[in-house]
């Protein structure tokens, strides 16, 4: 009724009202009779008003005006559980992830109390499992420096690892020699990050010279890429299908808690929350970085190599050794360890020496002559600094008899 009243009363000092009212004598009486009669029921709706406030005090709707919530209750901290569920969120909202992936991080984050392998992703499966020839033709048709046959050539053995998308990981092994006992064994990885070309493109051309030049020296096992989603995707990115760094997954902490709180607080401090850098819900949650983690748990390499681009600089973690003060015309530049870091896992945690090599670029190449000077220093500082330290001796001490550290595959 106020604003009914309210409108007719404007209505009267409208001078195109006052016009209407002397032209038309009909709408003259109309009119009138609603102003009067707005006027006689003015007092009953200021009652009715006045009724409805009463009452609304009284008996507030959590609806429409919910009550404060007391102040101990508003500054209370997040749990573990709510502060990943932000992280999950807001990396979300930042880095496009499709209302699948929020929904599958949403059901991990009900078991952060559980081992990794009880939270293990959900990965989607192929119409068939990809050959090694199916595997080759993509790569080769992605990457201008892999020639499709030269890839074939190869003869990448299929692995148990599988991307999210169900994409094999493809490894190459040069096995010992019969006759000689290899010095060490090392694991070389290539293409945790599917945007870092070249980081691929040079594994390749050292298989070249590996076939040519295998002594039996070393027992080699090298995958060229870690990472094949990340790659093989229409716009290749860092991450893997689920937009997670593989190199911020590893467990790199004594618990499951103590990695959440140190991969959240890296994350949200240190990167302000680059979904380029989202470490994912939870420990080894990836195939793929569960597959790098359970192949250095079997084949127990005495180093580990792992190729990247683009900050052209050698870093190195691990047991206290002399690490190479630079290979081709890459210099040592000692960076540290981040949580979830492959570098921190085989280094600090699984006490196995790594050599990080970051090339120059992450789309161009090295020179032929740098990518030979490269290699011929690695083994040259191999030669030198990394052996398997058993006693040579087969019957004293049997194969895979070697103190290793603790595994962390299965959490507490």
């Amino acid at each position: 009724m106020q604003i009914l009243f309210r409108f007719l009363k404007k209505l009267l000092g409208s001078s195109i009202i006052s016009a209407l009212v002397f032209v038309n004598r009909p709408f003259f009486l109309v009119f009138w009779s609603m102003a009067a009669l707005s006027i006689l029921l003015q007092p009953l709706s200021l009652a009715w008003a006045k009724e409805e406030k009463v009452s609304e005090t009284s008996h507030p709707s959590p609806m429409v005006h919910p009550p404060p919530k007391p102040k101990e209750e508003l500054l209370s901290p997040l749990t573990i559980q709510d502060a990943l569920q932000v992280i999950v969120e807001q990396a979300a909202d930042q880095s496009n992830i499709p209302n699948k992936t929020i929904k599958r991080n949403r059901e991990n984050t009900k078991n952060l109390n559980a081992t990794p392998r009880a939270i293990k992703r959900r990965q989607r499966e192929p119409a068939k499992t990809l050959s090694t020839e199916e595997m080759c033709h993509k790569i080769g048709a992605k990457l201008g420096s892999v020639d499709e046959q030269g890839c074939l050539a190869e003869q990448f053995s299929l692995t148990d690892g599988r991307s999210v998308e169900g994409l094999p990981i493809l490894i190459k092994e040069f096995p010992p020699v019969e006759g000689r006992r290899p010095q060490a064994r090392i694991l070389l990885l290539g293409g945790i990050h599917g945007d870092e070309y070249s980081s691929i493109s040079v594994v390749f051309k050292w298989l070249r010279i590996l076939e040519k030049h295998h002594t039996g020296l070393f027992h080699w096992r090298i995958a060229p890429l870690v990472n094949p989603d990340g790659l093989l995707r229409d716009e290749s990115q860092r991450m893997n299908a689920n937009n997670v760094d593989l190199n911020r997954n590893f467990p790199t902490a004594s618990t499951h808690q103590e990695w959440l709180k140190e991969s959240r607080e890296y994350w949200v401090e240190k990167t302000h929350r680059d979904p380029r850098r989202y470490p994912g819900p939870a420990p080894l949650s990836e195939p793929e970085s569960r597959w790098v983690a359970e192949e250095i748990e079997r084949f127990k390499p005495h180093a580990v190599v792992s190729i990247h681009a683009p900050f052209g600089l050698l870093d190195f973690d691990g047991p206290p050794t002399t690490p190479p003060e630079k290979l081709g015309q890459l210099y040592l530049s000692l960076l540290g360890t981040y949580p979830g870091s492959l570098g921190r896992y085989a280094g600090s945690i699984r006490k196995v020496p790594i050599i990080t090599i970051e090339l120059k670029y992450a789309g161009i190449m090295p020179s032929q002559e740098e990518v030979n000077s490269i290699w011929k220093d690695l083994v040259r500082w191999l030669v030198g600094h990394v052996k398997d330290r058993r006693p040579s001796d087969p019957v004293s001490m049997k194969e895979g008899e070697e103190q290793q550290p603790k595994s962390l595959l299965t959490w507490k």
